[in-house]
């Protein structure tokens, strides 16, 4: 094989690998821009319901803040209440023992 043609095989070789790359980082950018295009059609809707019915807006919070344990949601509140009420009523009613206990 002469010089040239491996010069000629490698030049090849090169350009297939840049066009391999230029092909796959084009991939990417159609991802990316299909990507932002999705969000803001996204964005669009969301404003729209928002727009349309502002209660939705609400539900959502409340349900993110469940979510992330910020806030109970309402049956585990009725379930805390439930047991504050029954240890309330459990000292009321044996607040004589506790006390003859703490001393």
């Amino acid at each position: 094989m002469q010089a040239s043609d491996r010069g000629t095989i490698e030049s090849r070789k090169l350009l297939n690998s840049s066009l391999s790359l230029l092909a796959e980082n084009q991939e990417k950018v159609v991802i990316m821009n299909m990507q932002e295009v999705d969000r803001t059609v996204l964005k669009s809707v969301i404003k729209e319901l928002l727009i349309e019915d502002l209660s939705i807006f609400k539900d959502i919070i409340r349900e993110l803040l469940i979510e992330n344990q910020v806030i109970v949601d309402k049956e585990q509140e009725n379930r805390r209440n439930k047991l504050e009420k029954m240890i309330s009523d459990d000292f009321d009613k044996y607040e004589d023992v506790f006390q003859a206990l703490a001393k």
